[in-house]
């Protein structure tokens, strides 16, 4: 059995109308999939815009291929999709066991991109707080720091692994069709807007620069903004559209998934020892 958790954050004001929509559609929907066993919504104390369901499945492609791929899907986003401030992140978790010698479930390779997608948002949170002068004075150099890191080098670094790894394989699996024309399409808007979302990331890297340094540089609030919204969008589609279309398309061939898997495993790997040792 397989625990997914999917960390919502909903537009202010819209908790009640949220909550009844979620437990509606969970209970009239999702409960009817093959696999599912039970779930809780859980309400933020400290944040009351941000919301955890928490669904029990049979197996990992009980979720990821078999409810995703149904029209079950689009009826349960129709339901909910309204509330959301921005796009969920969603993963899965295995349980642990006390005996070594049983290992446990990784999660397929198409999450990976979602946990990318859960810290780029995060780093954007602490951006935006900066603008606002949200941050305690002493801190806004790490923060700086931390956001600097994510801007200049983790989400074009993610960009560059999407475009020549998920997206050329999801392409390669397409069906020939409406299939294949819709992937041409999420593919080639994806990639545009990693370009745009780069140069946005690239005028506010002086004052971030500054900020890191501990000098007093302000932010340009219209540039934070607009980063922040754009790529809160482009998560979404990712989220939404294309990231459950590309595990359909490679949950038919198992090796395929594999195969992504490990290149996405060689890719770190080298980085990492890049990082360590230098060139290699």
């Amino acid at each position: 059995m397989i625990l997914e958790v999917a960390d919502i954050r909903i537009q202010p004001g819209r908790q009640a109308a949220f909550e009844q929509a979620a437990h509606h559609g969970i209970r009239t929907v999702i409960a009817s999939s093959k696999g599912f066993r039970d779930y809780q919504v859980r309400h933020s104390i400290e944040s009351p815009d941000r919301y955890l369901l928490l669904l029990h499945w049979d197996t990992l492609e009980d979720h990821t291929v078999g409810f995703r791929g149904s029209p079950g899907y689009a009826q349960w986003r129709a339901l909910v999709a309204d509330f959301f401030a921005h796009a969920p992140i969603v993963e899965h978790f295995s349980a642990t066991s006390p005996q070594p010698e049983q290992a446990v479930e990784r999660a397929p390779p198409i999450q990976d991109f979602s946990v990318c997608h859960l810290g780029i948002l995060s780093a954007l949170d602490e951006l935006a707080a900066l603008s606002r002068q949200g941050v305690p004075a002493s801190k806004r150099h790490e923060v700086a720091s931390r956001v600097l890191t994510c801007l200049r080098d983790a989400a074009p670094a993610h960009h560059r692994e999407e475009e020549s790894e998920l997206f050329v394989a999801v392409l390669a699996d397409a069906q020939v069709g409406e299939e294949r024309t819709k992937v041409e399409g999420l593919v080639s808007r994806l990639s545009n807007e990693h370009q745009r979302l780069e140069a946005l990331c690239a005028r506010l890297t002086p004052a971030l620069s500054a900020l890191e340094r501990r000098a007093d540089s302000p932010l340009d609030t219209g540039t934070v903004t607009h980063l922040v919204d754009e790529y809160r969008e482009h998560a979404r589609l990712e989220e939404v559209e294309f990231l459950p279309l590309a595990q359909v398309i490679l949950g038919r061939n198992s090796d395929h998934l594999a195969a992504l898997g490990l290149a996405l495993h060689i890719r770190h790997t080298t980085a990492e020892m890049r990082q360590k040792y230098g060139a290699i």
